[in-house]
């Protein structure tokens, strides 16, 4: 399998995905030896739009995996039987070190939702392999991110929002109630 640019040439196009350039040049390998891994993320992907998924998720998709596939070629990995999970661990702790400047001024590492997002895709395409028996167990199973920090909300409250969410509710006693209610969750989360 050559890569150049991130991905491989081939002559299987997902054109209608978006994408120009496919990933491997067939799906079998010669010989009748198992698929080398281009094939293998080559035949997922035609089976994902084949099942109904969405040009844009095919397209993310393809994305992903052939970064990953760039990473294992780095390695000499290029059999779907060479990746285990402590290789998976590692892309991973590949990808948290990694910097982008894709729409942004400047490099910054990747988010909390890329990480998982790749962490899906990776999952779902090794349950595929699995199913086909093309590995023998799916080394993407347990995969985790570890410490996943939730991102810090965009709108804040204003001192006057908060001053008119706390004045809100009536005099009554279900108001006050409410009141009290707001008093104690509104220190807890600031």
């Amino acid at each position: 399998m050559k890569v150049s640019d991130g991905f491989t040439e081939g002559s299987i196009s997902l054109e209608e995905v978006g994408v120009n350039e496919p990933i491997c040049r067939s799906v079998s390998a010669p010989g009748g030896r198992s698929a080398d891994l281009g094939a293998l993320v080559e035949a997922h992907l035609a089976d994902a739009l084949a099942r109904g998924l969405a040009r844009g998720t095919v397209a993310y998709r393809r994305v992903y995996l052939g970064q990953l596939l760039v990473w294992l070629e780095r390695r000499d990995i290029t059999q779907a039987r060479q990746i285990t999970p402590a290789v998976l661990d590692d892309y991973l702790a590949h990808l948290r070190k990694r910097k982008t400047d894709y729409n942004r001024p400047k490099a910054t590492s990747l988010s909390v939702k890329t990480l998982a997002a790749e962490a899906s895709v990776l999952r779902s395409f090794f349950r595929w392999l699995a199913a086909r028996r093309v590995v023998l167990f799916n080394p993407a199973e347990e995969l985790r991110l570890g410490n996943r920090t939730r991102p810090l909300p965009k709108a804040v409250l204003s001192e006057a929002e908060v001053c008119t969410l706390l004045s809100a509710p009536g005099r009554d006693t279900l108001g006050l109630r409410d009141r009290a209610i707001l008093e104690t969750l509104y220190p807890s989360v600031a």
